[in-house]
């Protein structure tokens, strides 16, 4: 088989493809692309002349103080000032008929509960008067001294109904009502009426 004459082939030699990302330059330098670029830091000189030429904002909700929260109430109320009255050397302050409150009609309805012989704890006399007398509608229960407890009724006629009975056993002991005014003092001492239950063992029936 005869050869073919002619041209050797020409070797191609693979070209060398840049590198993703960058360019090349004529001089054969890679220049590095946005991507790669490095990030540029922050001069603290440029932040100080940034921070100078922005004013300080206020906040949205500043906290008021007490003075500043309570501006303008006096004036609403339009308060007054009542000089004090000097009484023997001493400078008291002086009440008006507007701050006097009338309170007669409060202790219409009013009584005094001495427990004898006993000074039980202020919540165990209110659950022993509310269940002797929960029929009947109470304001309040409170300690008057040592022994002695003020009952205040809504209405006077309850009051007046319960202090027809003069006297009620509290835990076997007497517990005397009466009913009650400001200032007045129950000498449990001068009572010559008290109720007591004795017990005679062996007693016969016929007696």
């Amino acid at each position: 088989m005869s050869r073919r004459r002619g041209r050797p082939r020409k070797k191609t030699t693979p070209s060398k493809s840049p590198t993703i990302g960058s360019t090349p330059n004529s001089g054969g330098d890679v220049i590095p692309t946005e991507e790669e670029s490095p990030t540029p830091q922050k001069s603290p000189i440029n932040d100080e002349i940034l921070t100078e030429a922005t004013p300080d904002l206020k906040e949205e909700n500043p906290q008021q103080t007490y003075a500043e929260a309570v501006t303008g109430i006096a004036d609403k109320d339009k308060l007054q000032l009542i000089p004090a009255t000097e009484v023997n050397g001493m400078l008291v302050a002086k009440l008006t008929k507007e701050d006097v409150i009338e309170s007669k009609d409060y202790w219409n309805s009013t009584l005094v509960c001495c427990i004898l012989g006993a000074n039980p704890p202020i919540e165990v006399v209110k659950g022993f008067i509310n269940r002797v007398w929960k029929s009947y509608p109470m304001d309040d229960i409170s300690v008057l001294k040592e022994g002695q407890f003020l009952v205040t009724f809504r209405k006077e006629e309850d009051m007046k109904e319960i202090v027809k009975r003069r006297y009620y056993f509290f835990d076997n002991k007497p517990m005397y009502i009466q009913q009650w005014k400001p200032g007045m003092k129950v000498i449990t001492e001068e009572l010559t009426d008290i109720p007591i239950w004795i017990q005679l063992p062996d007693l016969d029936v016929k007696y």
